[in-house]
């Protein structure tokens, strides 16, 4: 990610080690000081419950790539462990050591190997989170059941990025959304909706998806693949919850009164969606012509 960010400012190479060193370094000073926080304070079961030196080293393979990645997955429990011995009280202890670095640089690794595809398509996750956030702040709660706010982004990353990164927008949008606005005391979607949300919005994002090529090459078929994405992902939630209403507490009769509240929404996507891909295209179609 900050290799791509890094090519479209034209820096020199030693500018992009530099960048890359200073950010390593602060990565894995992170990755030393966490850990120490929770263990103060949830002790040593907060460490092995939370993880903590792992999101640094996620972090570091997302925006730094595989090689400089894998370097902080390496590093990390070494300087960790190098710098708490010296306090006394090692972290991770010498029997866990080796097995921690091997581990985290797979993790470093893997994370890395999708920098690149996190540049370009990770600003998605955000609209979808945050759109929700400002539909509930000025229309309340049956405002979001009516505009259905994180459908939009859903619907743009599949037309936009393919089935596969659009499938993965779809999947985490309510997943993210759920633990920030969890976390702010009003989890948005609810729990009991959470399931359903993910498995409707990844149909949403998979079906307008499958349209991605058509639509790079035609930027109006956009128009079918919301369309059809909208009621594929309508009848899939309506669908889910019929066959698991016994046990979720969601009902179909529930269901299908949000679809019909939803309608409003659903009709304004189909028009605001394929106008922003066809917009994108064009400004994508006149930066190649320059």
């Amino acid at each position: 990610m900050i290799e791509s960010i890094l090519t479209r400012k034209n820096v020199g190479i030693r500018g992009r080690v530099t960048v890359k060193a200073v950010l390593s370094a602060g990565i894995i000073a992170l990755a030393v000081l966490l850990p120490q926080l929770v263990h103060m304070a949830a002790g040593p079961q907060g460490g092995m419950q939370w993880l903590p030196m792992y999101l640094p080293v996620l972090l570091g393979g997302c925006l730094l790539g595989p090689i400089w990645g894998l370097g902080v997955g390496v590093l990390a429990p070494l300087v960790s462990f190098a710098v708490t011995s010296a306090m006394g009280n090692a972290m991770p202890a010498a029997a866990r050591l080796p097995f921690m670095m091997a581990e985290l640089a797979v993790f470093a690794a893997v994370s890395g190997a999708f920098s690149k595809k996190i540049a370009a398509n990770s600003w998605m996750a955000f609209p979808a989170v945050l759109l929700p956030q400002l539909v509930h702040m000025a229309a309340g709660a049956q405002g979001g059941m009516q505009w259905l706010p994180m459908y939009l982004p859903v619907l743009l990353g599949g037309c936009l990025l393919g089935p596969i990164w659009g499938l993965g927008v779809g999947v985490l949008a309510p997943l993210v959304s759920f633990a920030v606005t969890s976390a702010m005391g009003n989890a948005m979607p609810a729990a009991a909706r959470l399931p359903f949300m993910m498995a409707e919005l990844a149909v949403f994002a998979a079906v307008s998806g499958a349209f991605s090529k058509k639509i790079a090459a035609n930027s109006w078929m956009a128009f079918p693949a919301v369309l059809l994405a909208s009621v594929c992902g309508r009848l899939a939630f309506l669908a889910l919850a019929a066959v698991f209403q016994g046990v979720s507490g969601l009902t179909a009769a529930a269901v299908w009164s949000q679809i019909q509240t939803g309608l409003l929404g659903l009709v304004a996507q189909a028009v605001l969606v394929p106008v922003i891909v066809m917009a994108v295209a064009a400004l994508a179609n006149r930066e190649k012509e320059e």
